[in-house]
């Protein structure tokens, strides 16, 4: 199969407690405001995000094969594992922030990724309670959804399906856009603090007192096309390749994808 390229947004304070990955699946969704703003109220408590758009630029985000669940988790498990073994993010605690239509991916790659992802949040709840994958979670599980009943009943059925910790709020009065005055700053509030008890958790394995994650074959070099940058071999021949630039800022380091 032909490279993807993947576009996202490194941000790494100077003392990071753990690595947040927003699972996007169109760029408008990635630089939303809404994901800006969480982002940042993360980065505030000392965590690095990574806001990762999963299809390529080329890619339709309403009518591609990509949104299929199985290619998207696939990416984000081979865009975790280049995080993981990344210099400055190497050994952090990893975890997965979604809107619904990435929820399932983001689910799924929580299942096969196992106790390398410290907990998952879904902004808006997950769409699809039919998806094999919800029983395999390990990582503290969050849903937020908005004052509507048809989302209730839905994530009801997620939530059910769950095995691994996990919570069902609702914001009252809010949509599943968040868009109300004050619902921005509740879901970002949530979010945060979901993963800082989530992260604080000991819930990876050790061995001689040391983390232990699994890895798919990562590293600096070359994609299968010749271009330089990182690559990302996610086990189904399916190439991840994110060619980061790094841009000092103040408070921390961006790397921005060229």
């Amino acid at each position: 199969m032909p490279p993807v390229r993947l576009i996202g947004d490194l941000w790494i304070p100077p003392t990071p407690v753990g690595l947040v990955i927003f699972a996007c699946r169109s760029d408008a969704c990635r630089l939303s405001s809404r994901n800006r703003q969480i982002a940042s109220a993360l980065n505030e408590r000392g965590f690095a995000t990574l806001l990762l758009n999963l299809l390529s630029q080329h890619e339709d985000p309403v009518h591609s094969d990509a949104l299929d669940v199985g290619p998207l988790s696939r990416r984000l498990v081979a865009a975790s594992q280049w995080a993981m073994s990344h210099p400055k993010s190497e050994g952090l605690a990893v975890g997965y922030l979604s809107a619904p239509a990435a929820a399932a991916a983001a689910l799924c790659a929580a299942a096969e990724l196992g106790d390398s992802i410290g907990g998952i949040v879904s902004r808006g709840g997950c769409s699809d309670a039919t998806c094999d994958c919800l029983g395999k979670v390990r990582a503290p599980t969050l849903l937020i959804i908005g004052a509507d009943q048809q989302a209730r009943a839905l994530n009801e059925r997620v939530a059910d399906r769950l095995l691994c910790d996990h919570e069902l709020r609702e914001i009252p009065g809010a949509t599943h856009v968040f868009e109300e005055p004050g619902a921005p700053d509740r879901v970002a509030g949530m979010t945060a603090e979901w993963f800082t008890r989530g992260f604080a958790a000991p819930s990876l394995p050790t061995v001689h007192g040391e983390p232990t994650r699994s890895r798919l074959p990562a590293g600096v070099g070359k994609s299968p096309d010749g271009s330089s940058g990182v690559s990302l071999d996610d086990r189904h021949s399916d190439w991840a390749y994110l060619p980061w630039t790094r841009v000092k800022s103040k408070g921390g380091s961006r790397w921005l994808a060229s």
